[in-house]
């Protein structure tokens, strides 16, 4: 790690000071890994800096989930604000929001107000497990899994396990499907399967942000989904 460091912060006006927040960080968080890396800013001016990339552990309804990030750290730290990636894996879906945009970067108040010596790497890691606890920046697919597949009570929802299993996915989806024409939002099909949202696990997941600003749904179609939701949920606890 201290070749890494020295290596990729040879160019740093201020190298002791972004090694010392380097390092407080990856002792904190051990799934976080630093290394160099060529990036390339909106103008094209191209720079090799200091990355430290993986994931943080983020509480969300009181279970832990690892979130990938990439946290570019600028040759002008302290100085200068670091530059936040969410960067989902392949079994992820990107959920754009309030601090999160399209492109997966992220946007906080910590960052506008950038600020040497207040302001350090490490708190800007804590402020992102706090926000991301109350809005998560990506969904993970749901893992299909054949001796014990989601059940929804009283929906007539419960999976066919006689499928042949290369097409369960298939199976998945067409109970999302049929979940969506029960509860009187078939017209959110199309904008879900687009954004990977494939199945009902996922859907019950989504907020009126979400159907909004990930689906592009308007405020009427936005209320039914929210609607549909508290009734699936109504129906589930009454059994």
């Amino acid at each position: 790690m201290e070749q890494v460091f020295k290596h990729a912060l040879n160019k740093y006006k201020y190298a002791d000071i972004a090694r010392r927040d380097a390092m407080d960080v990856v002792r904190h968080y051990k799934d976080l890994r630093p290394s160099q890396v060529h990036y390339i800013f909106p103008d094209g001016t191209r720079k090799d800096l200091l990355c430290l990339d993986g994931t943080i552990p983020v509480i969300y309804k009181e279970k832990t989930y690892n979130i990938p990030v990439c946290v570019w750290i600028m040759d002008t730290h302290p100085y200068s604000p670091p530059m936040v990636y969410v960067k989902p894996s392949s079994t992820m879906v990107l959920r754009p929001g309030w601090n999160v945009d399209s492109n997966g970067k992220v946007n906080l108040p910590y960052l506008q107000d950038w600020r040497f010596p207040q302001s350090d790497v490490l708190g800007l890691i804590q402020i992102l497990t706090i926000v991301f606890g109350e809005e998560p920046p990506v969904f993970t697919k749901s893992t299909v899994n054949l001796q014990s597949p989601p059940l929804y009570p009283g929906s007539g929802l419960t999976p066919n396990l006689h499928r042949n299993p290369n097409n369960v996915q298939e199976c998945y989806l067409e109970h999302f499907e049929r979940f969506l024409e029960n509860y009187g939002i078939g017209f959110a099909r199309d904008a879900c399967v687009k954004n990977g949202i494939d199945n009902l696990e996922i859907f019950l997941m989504l907020e009126k942000d979400d159907f909004m600003n990930v689906l592009g749904l308007n405020l009427g179609k936005t209320l039914k989904c929210i609607e549909a939701k508290r009734k699936f949920f109504d129906m589930e606890s009454s059994i």
